[in-house]
């Protein structure tokens, strides 16, 4: 069940990170969404997959549990439609060439919260999402 006022909690979070430097295990694209979803149900929701510290770290857990992606299908995720988008619906975009893993964002207010190379970042509401992404929704619950 998501905590009480998880919304707002969700954005006052997503200020405190957004313009941190990327790191490995703490504001990389997947460690964001973990840690979202924790403000969102007040607990860590895989808590058997273990926290990873460095690239090589996150492709060895991504291929052991199957990342973001299956982690939240375990859940209960459902796939949205674009046009249905809400707050805390996560974007799972397509592995870009040479990169060993996909990259992952967060739904907050009307922005997505996500990292690249140089940090947290937020792109913009309306910009079109790369060909082959999908979009999951954690149930309410």
């Amino acid at each position: 069940m998501r905590v009480r006022n998880w919304d707002v909690a969700l954005i006052l979070w997503a200020e405190t990170v957004r313009g941190l430097p990327f790191q490995w295990g703490a504001t990389d694209c997947g460690s964001l969404v973990r840690d979202a979803m924790e403000v969102m149900y007040g607990r860590d929701l895989w808590p058997d997959v273990p926290r990873w510290d460095t690239l090589r770290a996150a492709v060895q857990i991504q291929g052991t549990t199957g990342g973001v992606a299956a982690q939240l299908a375990l859940l209960g995720a459902v796939e949205v439609e674009y046009g249905y988008v809400q707050q805390g619906d996560v974007i799972l975009l397509p592995c870009a060439e040479g990169d060993s893993i996909p990259s992952v964002g967060i739904r907050v207010s009307d922005r997505w919260l996500g990292s690249e190379d140089g940090g947290v970042v937020t792109l913009g509401r309306w910009e079109p999402l790369p060909e082959g992404s999908t979009l999951l929704r954690m149930p309410h619950g």
